[in-house]
């Protein structure tokens, strides 16, 4: 187990490729409300598509042409 975000952000950002492609960490420390649901509105404009394996663990929005 990771014993500190510092741990994890420091192993992150030495992982690279064969290829020399490197990675790049941004740690948003900012809080979230969770259990949120979309408004009927948000479901109309941007439906979403849950996984066949882990539904309640990944969905995907999907975009489409809209304005707010």
């Amino acid at each position: 187990m990771f014993d500190s975000l510092d741990t994890v952000v420091r192993l992150m950002r030495s992982t690279a490729t064969r290829s020399g492609l490197s990675t790049t960490v941004h740690v948003i420390k900012k809080l979230y409300q969770t259990k949120r649901t979309p408004t009927e509105a948000l479901r109309q404009i941007m439906p979403f598509q849950f996984d066949s394996i882990l539904p309640r663990w990944n969905d995907t929005a999907i975009a489409g042409s809209y304005s707010f």
